[in-house]
């Protein structure tokens, strides 16, 4: 089997699974491009690999169709699908004397293409007394954290009370510190209640018209009973004030939520002529 060096692969690992575990497997050989469409789109699976004959199975494609020679097939898919691919291939193996030997050889591979069959999200707007709004899932709940300081304030939209899947909007006195830093303080309280922790680097971006920071993490939630989910976070701080909204899901279901918990942290607006707040630099006198 031949693969072919992909000149641009966007993939997410974790829809992607070798279902033979006795064959050796590649990340990134198979992908859905993109992978995950609402119902009425089309789906792209794309692989890097060739062979002397390479079938694929599932959606469309039924118990079986070869596609040999080709690198690229649509599909749309009205559910989550999973695509077989079976290749079969001439290669080198051991035989039972020990001695190397060329010989048909066969390799599977699975992709799945995850279809968001949800019915359109209706969202409300919270407004908050002090001019910043935000949207979130019309059957969510507003919780507000009781704080010990009236300069810090922390608020839920949840359907119940911790609950797995939420969102967040915590405001703290910013004493100076710009998004970045802010978002790195908030990294270093995370082992207090998750474990076995994976951040994505850090990424610019623009909350409420204004350049803040962006960070995802991955880990085992200990008050769910080591239930894994995936957080995102955007910062901006402005007015002496740095606001931090996430939102977080289960890890397994964030490729399909992910779509509509950005939503709600995108609306996230501050009061109208707000400006970032952008720190001083210490000099030497």
């Amino acid at each position: 089997m031949r693969r072919i060096a992909p000149t641009s692969i966007t993939t997410f690992c974790g829809l992607i699974a070798l279902i033979a575990p006795s064959f050796a497997f590649a990340a990134g050989e198979v992908v859905a491009d993109p992978p995950v469409i609402t119902p009425g789109q089309t789906v792209t699976l794309r692989w890097y690999f060739t062979g002397t004959r390479v079938v694929v199975a599932g959606g469309r494609f039924a118990a079986g169709t070869t596609v040999t020679g080709k690198t690229a097939i649509s599909d749309t898919p009205k559910k989550t699908t999973r695509y077989t691919f079976d290749v079969y291939y001439k290669g080198t193996e051991t035989n039972a004397q020990g001695e190397r030997v060329v010989g048909p050889l066969h390799q599977q591979y699975v992709v799945v293409a995850q279809v968001d069959t949800s019915p359109p999200d209706q969202f409300k707007v919270y407004s908050n007394p002090k001019g910043w709004k935000i949207g979130y899932f019309a059957d969510w709940r507003l919780d507000v954290s009781p704080s010990d300081s009236s300069d810090e304030t922390l608020i839920f939209f949840q359907k119940e009370l911790d609950s797995i899947e939420r969102m967040a909007v915590a405001i703290v006195p910013s004493n100076g510190m710009s998004p970045s830093e802010i978002l790195a303080k908030a990294l270093a309280d995370t082992p207090a209640r998750y474990e076995n922790i994976e951040v994505v680097p850090e990424a610019p971006a623009t909350v409420s018209g204004l350049s803040g920071a962006m960070v995802m993490f991955t880990g085992s939630d200990n008050t769910h009973e080591h239930v894994r989910t995936t957080s995102v976070l955007y910062t901006v701080v402005s007015g002496g004030r740095a606001y931090v909204i996430s939102a977080r899901t289960r890890a397994a279901e964030f490729p399909i939520r992910k779509m509509h918990l950005e939503h709600m942290l995108r609306s996230f607006t501050l009061p109208h002529g707000a400006t970032s707040d952008i720190p001083l630099k210490k000099t030497n006198a």
